[in-house]
């Protein structure tokens, strides 16, 4: 039987650079004890890229600290990001400031675009945000 070599790329997008980091000690500790020196797991840790528009951004103070493709992606980033600073079983919320999450429907909330929405239920050094920036018009050609 012959053997050929092969190369897998795993792409992992981690809320900082540090759990970045971590994930991968993770990954290679276990691909070490399963397999030895047989394979090999080169790291490499990219700066955050950000998409140019349209995406959903997690705020800490006021600062992008990850944009996320989804709502939900958001959501599930800025909730792990809260439990790292807090507790990892916090309870967050993440609503309406207008309404504050209300069954009543808001001003804001009532088109079905509201964009931003706070952490809830938590306290952190800095408040959490995920807010979807509107994607910018495209350029027509001249």
């Amino acid at each position: 039987m012959t053997r050929h070599a092969a190369t897998l790329a795993i792409t992992v997008t981690a809320p900082t650079a540090e759990n970045a980091d971590a994930w991968a000690e993770t990954l290679y500790d276990h691909l070490h004890a399963e397999y030895g020196g047989t394979m090999r797991l080169d790291i490499t840790v990219n700066p955050p890229t950000l998409p140019s528009s349209g995406d959903w951004k997690v705020t800490r103070g006021g600062v992008t600290v990850h944009t996320a493709a989804t709502q939900a992606e958001a959501q599930a980033v800025g909730t792990y990001a809260i439990r790292q600073e807090t507790d990892p079983n916090a309870r967050v919320e993440w609503i309406c400031p207008a309404c504050y999450g209300d069954d009543q429907e808001c001003q804001d909330c009532s088109d079905g675009t509201q964009w931003y929405f706070a952490a809830s239920g938590v306290w952190t050094e800095a408040d959490y945000a995920i807010q979807r920036a509107p994607a910018a018009p495209a350029e027509t050609g001249k």
